[in-house]
């Protein structure tokens, strides 16, 4: 599966590509307006901070998984993705 970080400067320690993973891209922040060039063809999307919402969600059919590298997920649309 192929992974996108989103922002890998929010986060306490640097992600490394896991060996599983058959496509790895990291940025070090991700502006709303670039959210679903950044995710391209990625199944699985790591965020901390990214707002992750309904209309850019909508656009990324392939995303399958998000993980959320905080306390909370209110960065997420989690509606959306129920959708």
């Amino acid at each position: 599966m192929k992974v996108v970080v989103l922002d890998t400067a929010t986060l306490p320690v640097p992600l490394t590509c896991l060996a599983w993973t058959t496509g790895w891209k990291q940025y070090p922040a991700t502006s709303p307006d670039k959210i679903v060039d950044a995710t391209g063809d990625m199944a699985i999307a790591v965020a901390n901070k990214v707002q992750l919402r309904r209309a850019d969600l909508m656009r990324m059919p392939q995303l399958q998984f998000i993980c959320v590298g905080a306390t909370g997920y209110d960065c997420v649309d989690v509606a959306a993705c129920h959708d």
